[in-house]
């Protein structure tokens, strides 16, 4: 095997990791899982269905600048009828309790969103939905059945993001 093929394979297979493959791909339905908001109140993803959802994943602790940074696009962008969903699935670490990881994230989050934040500081909704850690958000388009129709794994506005807008317009004007 020429010494140039080695790397070429060797980056297939991490592209073609188990992880990268359990990523909720578009028609999939989205896995379902409970969670509890930034208020301490349980969730499950039964909520989701119903209306389209745009969802927000971030699965590193670095990742709230750029959940941020989409958050505030779809304060512009959100069309009527769509929900919003952002879910913070990381390892934190083992000092800080989750009562302080919810109380900072609600001094950073507008009181009308604290029930559509979702925190996880043990990681299980990062690995139940299938994505690594990466301080890049994964953001996902649901229709009211709750299956993924737009997916990108990229920061807000980046090349690529417009599909997503694109996605949520569509599904909310065929609800």
């Amino acid at each position: 095997m020429p010494k140039k093929t080695l790397p070429i394979l060797t980056l297939a297979a991490m592209l073609l990791s188990p992880a990268a493959l359990a990523i909720p791909q578009v028609g999939a339905e989205f896995p379902t899982f409970e969670a509890t908001d930034i208020t301490g109140q349980g969730h499950h993803t039964r909520e989701l269905r119903g209306h389209p959802t745009l969802v927000l994943l971030g699965s590193d602790s670095d990742a709230g600048d750029a959940l941020r940074a989409w958050g505030e696009i779809a304060n512009r962008r959100l069309p009527p009828g769509a929900e919003r969903l952002i879910v913070m699935a990381m390892h934190l670490v083992f000092i800080i309790p989750t009562a302080t990881a919810r109380s900072m994230a609600r001094n950073q989050t507008p009181e009308r969103f604290w029930h559509q934040s979702w925190i996880d500081t043990g990681g299980t909704l990062r690995e139940r939905v299938g994505v690594p850690e990466s301080e890049v958000p994964f953001v996902f388009v649901l229709n009211s059945e709750g299956r993924v129709v737009a997916s990108v794994h990229s920061l807000a506005g980046a090349p690529g993001t417009e599909q997503i807008w694109r996605a949520l317009d569509r599904e909310a004007r065929d609800h």
